[in-house]
C-alpha cells in the first residue's frame, strides 16, 4: 500500500447515548470535512460527513476517526457523492465500536475521476458485542459523461481487529485500468460493497438474500473467523448501485435502511 500523505483534513467524533436515550456527539475538525446533524430519518436521527470542497484534488489527504462508544447506536452516511480527482489522493478511516454498540457507516459513494490516483484505508476497532455495517458504492468513473475506466490506480485496504488484537480480517487489492479489471468487473463500472461485521453470518446473509433479484448481479459470503458476512454487487450507474446498498442495509437486522435506534 503506498504511504498517506500529510493530513490537510480532518475530523474525530465520539458518540454517546444521552442520559434520555438519544444520540449525543462531540466533534473535532478541520477545514473541509465537517459533520452535519442530527436529522430526522426513518425515525431517528441521521448524521452525514461533508466535504465542503468540491472533492478530493491533488495532494489531498483526509483523516476521519469516528467512536460509537459502549451502548450507542449510530448512522454516519454521506449527503452527496465523493468525487476523487486527478492526481494523488488519500482517505484514511479509523472506526472503533466498543461493546454493546453499533456504526452504521454509509453507504459512501466514490467517483474516480480520470487521472485520479487515489489511496483509501479503513481500519474497524471492533470489540466483543460490538457490531459495524459498512457500506461503500465505488463508480470507476464519470459513467453519465461516458468516462469509465480512465483512473490512474486505485489501492484499497480494510482491516477489522478486535482493540489491540491481530486482524480477525483483512483484504487489500490495487488496481489499474485495463483488460483484466474490466473483464473481471463484467464490463460494470460501479461495485457495491456491505459488510455486516460482528453479526452472525447466517442472520446478516438472511438479509442480504432480500437484496437479490433477477436483475442484480451479486451474491454475498461469510467472512472468515467469525467475523461476518460481505455483499457484493456489480452496476452500471452511481443510482442504481445505491439502490442496491440501501436494499442491503434495509435487509440487516439493524432496522430499516441501517438506521438504528439509540
Amino acid at each position: 500500500m503506498a504511504r498517506l500523505g500529510t493530513l490537510n483534513g480532518s475530523l474525530e467524533a465520539r458518540f454517546t447515548c444521552s442520559e434520555h436515550g438519544s444520540p449525543r456527539v462531540r466533534v473535532q475538525a478541520r477545514p473541509p470535512l465537517e459533520l452535519r446533524g442530527p436529522f430526522a430519518g426513518a425515525g431517528v436521527p441521521d448524521y452525514f460527513l461533508r466535504n465542503t470542497t468540491a472533492g478530493l484534488l491533488d495532494g489531498d489527504a483526509y483523516r476521519v476517526d469516528v467512536t460509537a462508544a459502549a451502548g450507542t447506536s449510530v448512522h454516519v452516511g454521506a449527503s452527496s457523492a465523493s468525487k476523487v480527482y486527478a492526481g494523488e489522493s488519500s482517505l484514511d478511516v479509523r472506526l472503533a465500536v466498543e461493546p454493546g454498540a453499533l456504526l452504521v457507516w454509509g453507504p459512501h459513494a466514490t467517483i474516480l475521476h480520470a487521472g485520479a490516483s487515489y489511496c483509501q484505508e479503513t481500519r474497524l476497532a471492533l470489540a466483543p458485542g460490538g457490531r459495524a455495517i459498512l457500506a461503500e458504492v465505488l463508480v470507476l468513473g464519470r459513467l453519465a459523461r461516458g468516462e469509465r475506466f480512465q483512473f490512474q490506480r486505485l489501492e484499497s485496504l480494510l482491516e477489522v481487529s478486535p482493540p489491540a488484537c491481530d486482524p480477525l480480517y483483512s483484504e487489500a487489492y490495487s488496481v489499474t485500468p485495463g483488460p483484466d479489471l474490466i473483464a473481471g468487473l463484467a464490463g460494470h463500472g460501479v461495485l457495491v460493497s456491505v459488510y455486516a461485521l460482528g453479526f452472525d453470518p447466517s442472520e446478516a446473509g438472511a438479509g442480504f438474500d432480500a437484496a437479490l433479484t433477477a436483475t442484480c448481479l451479486a451474491g454475498w459470503s461469510a467472512l472468515p473467523n467469525g467475523c461476518g458476512a460481505v455483499f457484493r454487487a456489480l452496476s452500471g450507474s452511481l443510482s442504481q448501485g445505491a439502490r442496491f446498498a440501501e436494499e442491503a442495509l434495509a435487509g440487516l437486522p439493524s432496522g430499516a435502511s441501517g438506521r438504528p435506534r439509540c
